[in-house]
């Protein structure tokens, strides 16, 4: 398995692929299909009916995956693989500031950025900003907002959010994911447990609040994103592909069941979206030449979390603008996707790197005992 630059390739990859699958989705994909929403989330006027829809887009639909669903998955995946690397370095508490320190930075400027774009486009369309400075400030603090019921500003916050968890989860049983020690899998048996005895409660007529909610619609994500842990054990060599795959494949089919209990409708292309990047993931792990070292990888790789943070809101209404002026659909579509590689790039040297620095500078001389690991 290579390593390069302390980093697994073959993830690095995924992460740069990851980010690329869900920017072309909202790009090339929501922002056309689902117009009304589109212009609901970003306070503006509707694309019109008339303005075509690109060819491309109607290409990338034939697709039978869920691409947002799929690059999100993969996310979790990788996280679930390189979190306990991590750990194998530092005590809990330094590995959880570590985190925080190489998170928040970048979402603060990406989020910022992001209601800059929305104010402007309330004030282009003559609407009023939707939102409360407690709203707005909730969303700074990662790891509240799904908790306390307010409302979703960006559209990506409830991934990070459930980031949050996991390292918290990973924190709380750090001594056995760093001897690889299958007892860690207890974890996501007790979450499995609590998440569906919560269904099962509410279906008996208990209150469902924003705080159940929160822990059912985490938990079942949670319970997935310890397949990549099943993967960091076989990784590590203390369990044998065999003993991987039937963990990870229970993980899996216990997310499917969390997610079929769920307040919200079964999606079966969505569920499967998640099964294909787990599939896409063991092929990877298994034959590292499927996705091959270049620079092309390496820079969507290194701006993978600005890009994922900022594209959103920020995309959208740049997208919109530029059709409102008379740009044509497909360069206005260009032209964003140019432009958000751009500033996620800038991002990245300017916060995302000063972050990484100060992050690794932490955990210097505390590191938690353990094997010598690759960088997460």
């Amino acid at each position: 398995m290579e390593v390069r630059a302390g980093k697994v390739t073959f993830a690095n990859n995924l992460r740069g692929l990851a980010a690329l699958v869900v920017v072309v989705s909202h790009y090339f994909g929501v922002f056309w299909l689902l117009r009304p929403v589109v212009a609901t989330f970003i306070q503006a006027e509707p694309v019109p009916e008339t303005v075509p829809t690109p060819a491309i887009v109607t290409l990338i639909e034939l697709v039978p995956l869920n691409l947002g669903a799929f690059g999100v998955a993969l996310f979790f995946i990788i996280s679930g693989f390189v979190v306990p690397f991590s750990l194998a370095r530092r005590n809990a508490p330094v590995f959880l500031l570590a985190r925080i320190v190489r998170l928040l930075p970048p979402y603060v400027v990406s989020f910022t950025l992001s209601l800059g774009f929305l104010a402007l486009s309330c004030w282009f369309y003559g609407g009023a900003f939707p939102f409360s400075v407690a709203e707005i400030l909730v969303h700074y603090l990662l790891g509240l907002r799904d908790i306390i019921g307010s409302r979703n500003i960006d559209g990506v916050i409830w991934t990070l959010e459930i980031e949050i968890k996991f390292y918290l989860l990973c924190a709380l049983i750090a001594p056995w994911l760093r001897q690889a020690d299958p007892r860690a899998f207890l974890a996501p048996a007790l979450v499995v447990l609590a998440c569906a005895g919560i269904h099962l409660a509410q279906r008996a007529g208990a209150p469902a609040g924003s705080l159940s909610y929160a822990a059912t619609f985490s938990g079942q994500f949670l319970v997935f994103m310890f397949i990549g842990v099943a993967a960091h054990f076989v990784f590590r060599g203390r369990w044998t592909r065999r003993q991987g795959v039937v963990v990870a494949l229970a993980c899996f089919l216990a997310f499917a069941g969390l997610w079929a209990m769920g307040i919200h409708s079964v999606n079966v292309v969505q569920v499967g979206s998640y099964g294909v990047a787990v599939a896409l993931f063991a092929a990877a792990y298994a034959w590292p030449w499927l996705l091959p070292d270049n620079r092309v990888f390496r820079f969507m790789a290194d701006i993978s979390y600005p890009l994922y943070a900022v594209h959103a809101v920020a995309g959208y209404v740049l997208l919109r603008l530029l059709l409102q002026v008379g740009v044509a659909p497909l360069p206005a579509l260009l032209l964003t996707t140019a432009a958000a590689l751009g500033v996620s790039w800038l991002l990245h040297r300017v916060v995302e790197q000063p972050s990484q620095r100060w992050a690794q500078r932490i955990g210097m001389g505390r590191a938690g005992h353990g094997p010598s690991a690759p960088a997460s």
